[in-house]
């Protein structure tokens, strides 16, 4: 996994609200501090469910999951301002599908 730098490429699903690589957490409290701290951010509802609308919405508009579609391409420069904002858009709702397909153990659609 590190030679290949899978944990860079992979770190922004496992995760949910950081695209850096964090330090591996170990300990009960800390896995469940960033938990915590996750569900904060994206849970709307405050229903202790993450769903693809939530975390849709973080990572479109949330200025913490802006990371996710602040990605430049060479042929970006190319392109229109709309153009962009769909791809914006798409990169997100993509970043949400795969985070949600990452986490959701039982694949109801919801990860709790």
């Amino acid at each position: 996994v590190w030679q290949e730098q899978a944990i860079e490429v992979w770190a922004g699903f496992a995760q949910v609200t950081n695209d850096e690589v964090r330090p591996a957490a170990v300990e009960d409290e800390d896995i469940a501090s960033r938990v915590l701290a996750i569900f904060t951010l994206v849970d709307e509802n405050n229903d202790e469910i993450l769903t693809r609308a939530e975390l849709e919405s973080f990572y479109r508009f949330h200025p913490q999951g802006s990371w996710s579609w602040r990605k430049r391409f060479a042929w970006s420069k190319f392109e229109s301002a709309d153009l962009l904002k769909v791809v914006q858009r798409e990169l997100a709702e993509n970043r949400a599908s795969d985070c949600l397909m990452w986490h959701d153990a039982n694949e109801n659609g919801r990860i709790t």
